[in-house]
């Protein structure tokens, strides 16, 4: 009982972000089970039923609730499968960013060496250059393919990690808790791992799922310019691109992707930020707790 309450006292207090749970939650789900709840088959094409507005009965039962595209594919189908492969990218790429990046910020912020020096001279330097405009030149290089796609939003977003990640290591490594185990014997390696990295789970969680948000946008944008997924499999972007030619005659081919897009990323960036002011009030409240700990515990 007194875990239900709970859960409807946050859902009371909390209703926009519970919405964004749900949301966000759905998106997971159709793009899980697209094979197993999708009402079409994704790929099976109709040349009469092309371009079928929403709520347009199937010849052989059910019904289009999103209409169909200009090859006679439904639209809720394809939106599922689309769903399945941006969060695919997205979260690939977060991961891979995610961990190359803090990994990099840990090192450099805690060591103050000519690693640190050669590393945010790097990051300098990426950062003024726009990531989309690095992303297209090197896929027009490459190739799109899935694997390409991945590995060029890691690399045009890993310095974000490693900026966050080098500056939370500064103010972390004069902390006295880290010079108390330093005086214990704890070696280097001991100290990152068992002291400083678990401070910064929750910024780098919270900065991981912002990010999720910004690469499902360049996803979309890349596979829009036709340099990200392609045919015949769908993304999100790439549905948007296949109907704008059909922007006055069938805007619904342009409408659906983009009212996902839209709710997916603003439902993550809602959770994002909410999730970031709790753990800001918890470290507030619970810092000089975790110091004390991790003084005795090592």
């Amino acid at each position: 009982m007194k875990i239900l309450t709970r859960i409807a006292r946050f859902v009371w207090n909390q209703k926009l972000v519970t919405l964004s749970i749900i949301i966000l939650v759905a998106v997971v789900a159709s793009a899980l089970l697209v094979h197993l709840i999708a009402p079409f088959d994704p790929y099976a094409q109709d040349l009469v039923l092309r371009n079928k507005p929403p709520l347009t009965p199937a010849p052989g039962g059910g019904i289009h609730l999103l209409g169909t595209d200009p090859l006679g594919r439904d639209e809720l189908a394809r939106l599922m499968l689309g769903s399945q492969i941006s969060l695919s990218v997205s979260v690939a790429s977060v991961v891979i960013s995610g961990l190359f990046g803090t990994t990099v910020g840990l090192i450099a912020g805690y060591y103050r060496n000519w690693f640190d020096d050669i590393m945010m001279r790097l990051v300098d330097l990426q950062m003024s250059v726009p990531s989309l405009l690095i992303a297209l030149l090197v896929l027009y290089v490459l190739g799109p393919s899935f694997v390409n796609i991945v590995l060029v939003l890691a690399v045009t977003r890993w310095m974000v990690y490693a900026r966050v990640s080098r500056g939370l290591m500064l103010a972390l490594r004069e902390e006295l808790f880290v010079e108390a185990a330093r005086s214990l014997g704890a070696s280097n390696f001991r100290i990152i791992v068992r002291h400083l990295l678990p401070n910064l789970a929750a910024p780098i969680l919270v900065l991981a799922t912002l990010e999720l948000a910004v690469m499902m946008l360049t996803e979309a944008s890349l596979s829009f310019l036709g340099l990200g997924i392609q045919p015949p499999e769908s993304s999100w972007g790439l549905m948007l691109a296949e109907g704008r030619e059909y922007l006055t005659s069938a805007p619904w081919l342009v409408a659906v992707p983009g009212i996902a897009i839209l709710l997916t990323t603003l439902s993550v960036n809602i959770i994002a930020t909410w999730f970031r002011a709790r753990t800001a009030s918890t470290s507030a409240v619970r810092g000089g707790e975790e110091k004390i700990t991790s003084e005795v515990e090592i």
